[in-house]
């Protein structure tokens, strides 16, 4: 089951697509506010356009790590999921409640004539 509950396993690549796609237009809004303000095409403050460009774009940045990390960590969640487990080797049980273990009787020896 996924962590929003829905148990929809193949949505994670989806879901990271719509994040990297939030994540590169943010960055864009920024780039493109300090872009207007230095062609003079906006009426903003130049401290206010570089603000917010910065913040923008920092925005986009971090969001873009946060979501390059929880792709990598669902799809290698899924990995382990999906990978076979090996056979195990049957423990050794020990102690009070261990079943006798089987002796292998003793082979007579032969009897040899002289």
């Amino acid at each position: 089951m996924n962590r929003n509950g829905s148990g929809n396993r193949g949505s994670e690549s989806g879901m990271a697509l719509v994040r990297a796609v939030v994540a590169g237009y943010l960055i864009y809004l920024g780039v493109s506010i300090v872009r207007d303000r230095l062609a003079g095409k906006s009426a903003m403050a130049p401290w206010l356009a570089w603000g917010c460009g910065v913040l923008f774009v920092t925005a986009g940045a971090v969001f873009g790590w946060f979501t390059w990390k929880r792709y990598r960590a669902e799809t290698a969640e899924k990995a382990a999921e999906t990978e076979k487990p090996e056979t195990a080797e049957r423990p050794e049980i020990t102690g009070p409640d261990a079943p006798a273990a089987a002796e292998i009787p003793e082979e007579p020896a032969e009897k040899t004539e002289e």
